[in-house]
């Protein structure tokens, strides 16, 4: 029988975080992936979203030029420079710059925050709080909405086992038009395009990827359960099986 399992598609979407140890202490840094293009395509997004009548941050303000840091330090992957921060703000007495640092780490303090300002590389980063790692953890280990269909999963059967298949090879052993679970498994990195059928038309190829592996479990495809199994497994929910035409 398959058994689902944990692959670490299910649990990154950007890969958001790194983890990092320090003696017995563990946290995660904030490392997100943009270019200069695309955090200005980002940043243009969400200027275009409805809350335009929210008024500038004024840097001229303790509050602004703390609100300025944090957002340098949210969208940096690398641990940033104060003197690119005082640079920034205008900022010459060091001391003054402190202060402001010590009113963000004093605001991260809360119960209720779940960042810590990191001094590191002789720079400045946001982190997760240690007491938070377990909750990462837990977190991270959960596979979120990448459960199956029933269509996708009768779909997925027809390819892993006659690949590489088209996608009216699928609708006819299905006996409906499989469009639809053929782009849920392109999503879901389940399937790919392997080639070209060379017949008129020359209609698109799919076989089953290194995900589709991971996310049953198997090393390779010899390990796939026999058909008799997966005929067991859709009457155990109750649902018509349709690989008794399948063919080896």
């Amino acid at each position: 029988m398959i058994e689902e399992t944990l692959f670490p598609n299910d649990i990154q979407e950007d890969n958001p975080t790194e983890s990092e140890t320090t003696g017995n202490d563990e946290f995660y840094v904030k490392s997100p992936t943009l270019t200069q293009d695309e955090t200005s395509f980002k940043l243009q997004n969400e200027a275009n979203e409805e809350n335009q009548d929210i008024p500038p941050i004024n840097l001229d303000t303790i509050e602004g030029k703390m609100a300025f840091i944090e957002s340098i330090l949210f969208v940096s992957k690398e641990p940033v420079e104060p003197g690119k921060l005082m640079s920034y703000l205008h900022l010459k007495d060091v001391r003054q710059f402190e202060k402001i640092i010590e009113l963000i780490e004093a605001d991260y303090k809360a119960e209720h925050r779940g960042f810590f300002l990191k001094r590191t590389g002789g720079g400045l980063q946001l982190a997760t709080k240690p007491s938070m790692h377990d909750y990462l953890h837990d977190y991270f280990s959960v596979k979120s909405s990448t459960r199956l269909t029933i269509p996708s999963l009768e779909t997925l059967a027809i390819i892993a086992y006659r690949q590489p298949v088209t996608i009216a090879e699928i609708s006819d052993l299905r006996g409906v038009n499989s469009t639809g679970p053929i782009k849920n498994l392109l999503q879901k990195k389940m399937i790919k395009i392997s080639g070209r059928k060379k017949v008129p038309g020359l209609p698109a190829l799919y076989s089953t990827t290194k995900e589709f592996l991971l996310y049953f479990g198997l090393n390779d495809l010899s390990e796939l359960p026999s058909l008799e199994e997966l005929t067991e497994m859709f009457e155990e929910k109750e649902q018509p099986s349709l690989f008794n035409n399948i063919v080896i």
